[in-house]
């Protein structure tokens, strides 16, 4: 399985990025342990080994919405932004099932600079 971040993956959010996916990976099994940095946009979210990657709302409503299902919004809390209204989401593979997760609900709160939390 693979799993990204993508759509801000930069240098100064990969520690943010990375302290977000190990809240996620404890709560998966059989999640990856790292995120997977360096793969293709569309690689990613086409992957048949996809678990949950990152995306702008735009491809998904044009494409990826076929193929993989919506799994929520990060909510970045920005300045003068609603929660909801920015629209970067979460996608995992069509057809996976969230039984696995050991909470029954994705709820993750984290207060970093940037990334504060992720609603399903």
């Amino acid at each position: 399985m693979i799993a990204g971040l993508p759509m801000y993956e930069r240098p100064e959010l990969f520690q943010a990025h990375d302290n977000l996916w190990q809240l996620i990976h404890k709560q998966i099994d059989g999640s990856p342990q790292k995120l997977s940095r360096n793969v293709a946009l569309w690689d990613l979210w086409t992957s048949p080994e996809l678990l949950l990657a990152q995306t702008c709302s735009s491809p998904y409503r044009e494409s990826l919405f076929k193929n993989t299902i919506y799994v929520g919004t990060p909510d970045y809390k920005l300045p003068n932004c609603p929660p909801g209204y920015y629209n970067s989401i979460i996608i995992g593979q069509s057809g996976l099932s969230f039984s696995q997760l050991k909470t029954g609900i994705l709820v993750i709160t984290i207060n970093f600079l940037i990334l504060v939390g992720l609603h399903q």
